[in-house]
């Protein structure tokens, strides 16, 4: 279980109890009430995935937002991933989709404030009126890293890396195929 075990335990479960459909094994979009998880619905957040690049945040919460503004203007988060981890996370984006398991992802970023932030994020599938799922529902939470903060207005450099892209268990396994990460 992530670090951040309470702000996520809430939503793994609510998720967990929902009429899952087949052949995915995930639950409906329409089935999902975030006010039922109103603990995270600061970090809370829904994505649809409209392509391989984009991942587009529908509903954030309060948290989300605030930091958000930096970091992602149009609300495709891909805008806050390195270029040249686009092709990992659009992969690892679509094993999340795809399988009823959490997709962990674990993240150091610097918003133009310049302060740095360590952001840990999971998200679990939601089908949509598609064929198959192309929602995530998650909760991200952030801290401030005062280290890399400091490090980073004394030596003038952005840090933006993915530091952790993994998949948890949260009852159903992780399929073989999503045992596969990408490469990062």
């Amino acid at each position: 279980m992530p670090a951040r075990q309470p702000l996520f335990k809430g939503l793994i479960e609510y998720w967990k109890a929902l009429p899952k459909a087949s052949p995915h094994n995930t639950p409906l979009k329409s089935d999902f009430n975030p006010m039922l998880v109103y603990k995270s619905l600061p970090n809370f957040y829904i994505g649809e995935r409209l392509g391989k690049y984009d991942l587009h945040m529908r509903l954030m919460g309060e948290k989300i937002e605030l930091l958000s503004r930096d970091l992602l203007p149009s609300r495709n988060i891909f805008e806050s991933v390195p270029k040249k981890s686009w092709d990992d996370v659009a992969a690892f984006i679509d094993q999340s989709c795809g399988h009823p398991c959490a997709g962990h992802m674990v993240r150091t970023v610097t918003a133009t404030t310049g302060l740095v932030y360590d952001l840990e994020i999971i998200g679990l599938p939601l089908l949509g009126r598609k064929a198959g799922p192309d929602f995530l529902v998650g909760v991200a939470d952030f801290r401030q890293n005062q280290e890399k903060s400091i490090l980073r207005q004394s030596q003038n450099t952005a840090v933006n890396e993915i530091n952790i892209l993994a998949f948890l268990d949260v009852g159903y396994g992780v399929p073989e195929t999503a045992q596969k990460l990408p490469a990062g």
